[in-house]
């Protein structure tokens, strides 16, 4: 599959997982109510900040190792590997149950372990997909996954179950992608070496900080803080604007998955110019939904929240708007850290992953007792600006890459134009149910389309990609 036509697949996922992360937050905070939900947000959270210990950075070691070849013992060495550290880190949390329970507003802590490592063996099926170059079949099974914890937790609660029973939902759903996962690789597995450790580890100590901490501290440690500081029904009005801001990012992270594994190839063999543009063209594509949605989200932040998710998400609508700003650096830092893991240099992401960790924790404690969900929103998105601004100038060491300034003033012109637009539609038209928000949306959405097409390049360029393979090049 070309990599264009993958990028598509991959962003198609990205789209419907987004979708069902919405559509469980409006479905089970009714089902549950705002407090019992905010415990499986909180039971999310912990799991993903033990996740990262038991990962290490060697889920995204077993998919660059295989991108260049390696055999099926990378896959079983990294299931050994993590099998001891799911130990101490499982008994760890048993031992403070009380603890834990306490934070989650629940008794979920015994959930944990099986959900770990369900999580953790479907994480290492899909990077080894990846790394046998089948991005576009793992994006699909990652699809899957979300699609069967919103039915299958659906089933079990609206029959009579709490939050537990969306938990087995989620443990279920990873278990069964897991199996699937691993029976479609087309790798033998082979017995682990002692250089197939090594191999992995070198390249996981530097992914660990970059990648699994740092991206587990972006998701999640103002999530784990706002619990910490503030009430459960605060914490779920948070994680449904960040849910809703995370839509903006669909495409860079789309276009950043599928472009690590096809660098590492291009590095493989010495392809500096195939990189040079794909970086360009993929920069370009990560920002056109970024600026439209910035715009939006300051018309329109309120509205959607209290709209789509109930009146009480509302109090998150200012921090709603500052986490849409913050897809910006984060659109140009799904392409940039992911060139920089395919070029083999994950020790200078791993150094802007650190700074990132130590200057969020540090906003966020300072922030959030202060104010409230607005503080939490600006820490991560400040910490955020400088982590991706220091990945851009590593990698403008490695290879030289010139953005398209053309396509992306193009994008600017045609997103003030939409809001315009937008401010004269609000003018006479309140935005008070499911069918106001969607039309006005919708002609904003069309002035912004309408005002990139005016541009006879870039009208080029969405006829490709509207034709599929999209080729997003320089004229």
């Amino acid at each position: 599959m070309s990599l264009s036509r993958t990028a598509a697949v991959e962003f198609s996922s990205r789209v419907g997982r987004a979708l069902i992360a919405v559509a469980l937050l409006a479905v089970f905070v009714r089902l549950l109510g705002a407090d019992r939900f905010g415990s499986f947000i909180l039971f999310e959270a912990v799991l993903a900040l033990a996740t990262i210990v038991v990962d290490l950075g060697i889920g995204s070691a077993v998919q660059k190792r295989m991108s260049e070849g390696s055999g099926g013992k990378i896959l079983i060495t990294a299931i050994g590997l993590q099998t001891a550290l799911l130990v101490p880190v499982g008994g760890m949390l048993l031992v403070l149950s009380d603890v834990v329970d306490g934070y989650m507003g629940a008794p979920l802590t015994t959930y944990l372990v099986p959900a770990i490592a369900a999580h953790q063996l479907m994480r290492l099926g899909l990077h080894a997909l990846r790394g046998e170059l089948r991005v576009a079949e793992a994006a699909v099974l990652q699809l899957a996954a979300e699609l069967l914890v919103l039915l299958g937790g659906y089933l079990l609660v609206v029959n009579g179950g709490g939050v537990t029973k969306l938990i087995w939902a989620f443990i279920g759903s990873r278990a069964a992608v897991a199996a699937l996962a691993l029976f479609r690789l087309n790798t033998p597995a082979e017995a682990p070496t002692r250089p197939t450790i090594s191999s992995i580890l070198q390249f996981s100590k530097y992914n660990f900080v970059a990648s699994g901490l740092g991206g587990s501290m972006y998701k999640w440690i103002d999530t784990f803080l706002i619990g910490l500081f503030l009430t459960q029904e605060l914490v779920t009005a948070y994680e449904t604007a960040w849910r809703v801001s995370m839509s903006v990012a669909l495409a860079s992270q789309a276009i950043g998955s599928t472009m690590f594994p096809q660098v590492s190839d291009w590095h493989a063999e010495g392809r500096l110019a195939e990189i040079r543009r794909t970086v360009s063209d993929g920069l370009s594509g990560a920002l056109v939904v970024v600026f439209p949605a910035i715009v939006g989200s300051f018309f329109f932040a309120s509205s959607v929240l209290s709209v789509a998710f109930g009146t009480r998400t509302s109090v998150a609508a200012g921090a709603l708007v500052i986490l849409v700003v913050g897809k910006f650096p984060e659109a140009v830092n799904n392409v940039v850290s992911r060139t920089l893991f395919g070029l083999d240099k994950p020790r200078p992401v791993a150094f802007a992953a650190m700074v990132f960790i130590v200057l969020n924790l540090s906003l966020n404690v300072l922030l959030i007792p202060r104010f409230g969900l607005i503080g939490a929103a600006v820490g991560t998105t400040v910490a955020f600006f400088v982590n991706t601004g220091l990945n851009v100038l590593s990698l403008n060491e490695i290879v030289s890459v010139k953005p398209q300034w053309r396509t992306i003033g193009v994008c600017v012109v045609a997103a003030v134009l939409m809001g315009v637009v937008l401010s004269i539609v609000t003018i006479e038209l309140a935005v008070e149910s499911l069918t106001g928000l969607a039309a006005v949306i919708g002609v904003g959405s069309v002035v912004y389309i309408i005002g990139l097409a005016a541009d006879n390049r870039f009208r080029s360029r969405l006829l490709v990609m509207i034709s599929l393979p999209v080729k997003w090049r320089n004229d």
